[in-house]
């Protein structure tokens, strides 16, 4: 179960859902650790540039990710089940 923490201020912990959202988007924060920064390599200025986000947004997106790697991992495991994905 996570836990809203004061360090992630510009996430947004929406009740029942295990991953944050970005406050001035409604973006998922794993949308930005998995996709932008790991499978596409690019920094967090390029992210928040291209995005056209708020630079702390992404760095506390990637900083909860990276601290919660295995919720992050199980929940898009389990959408990828619900999705009928085979691995």
């Amino acid at each position: 179960m996570q836990m809203p923490q004061k360090k992630y201020g510009q996430l947004e912990f929406k009740e029942g859902v295990e991953i944050p959202y970005l406050m001035s988007a409604n973006v998922r924060a794993d949308h930005i650790y998995c996709l932008d920064y790991n499978v596409e390599g690019r920094d967090i200025n390029h992210i928040a540039k291209s995005r056209d986000l708020p630079i702390e947004e992404i760095r506390q997106s990637i900083e909860w990710c990276t601290e919660n790697d295995n919720l992050v991992a199980r929940v898009l495991a389990q959408e990828r089940k619900e999705a009928g994905v085979k691995d």
